[in-house]
């Protein structure tokens, strides 16, 4: 990460080397208009990095846990997936035709949210 940081620093930060995390990080300015600084810059970046990794990876293991255990939602979605995309990558248009993607989305968001939350009902010793 500093060797990405400090690449990009090299280049200047209004280089044109992208529209990414990193270029957003490095052009940000706080209340007083000073600058990020590489610990800064490298510190957030590497908490927003954590934070993404762990909620996709609990997003899909919820996902595949549902779709597992209801063959017909599973049945639904493949059929869906394929008649919109087929064989070919999807496309950022596609998602308005895929209901059954977005039931599934929220399905797992609700039953995710709920299980963060779930106390035991006894305590065990």
């Amino acid at each position: 990460m500093n060797r990405l940081i400090g690449d990009r620093l090299a280049g200047g930060v209004d280089s044109g080397q992208g529209d990414d995390l990193l270029a957003r990080l490095l052009a940000a300015r706080d209340e007083g208009e000073r600058a990020l600084s590489p610990k800064e810059v490298r510190d957030e970046a590497v908490t927003l990095w954590a934070a993404g990794h762990a909620t996709t990876s609990t997003a899909l293991t919820w996902a595949w846990y549902l779709l597992a255990r209801s063959r017909r939602a599973r049945a639904r979605l493949t059929e869906e997936l394929d008649r919109v995309i087929g064989g070919r990558p999807p496309a950022f248009d596609d998602y308005e035709q895929l209901t059954e993607l977005g039931h599934t989305e929220a399905e797992m968001a609700d039953l995710a949210a709920a299980g963060t939350i779930r106390l035991p009902d006894t305590a065990n010793r």
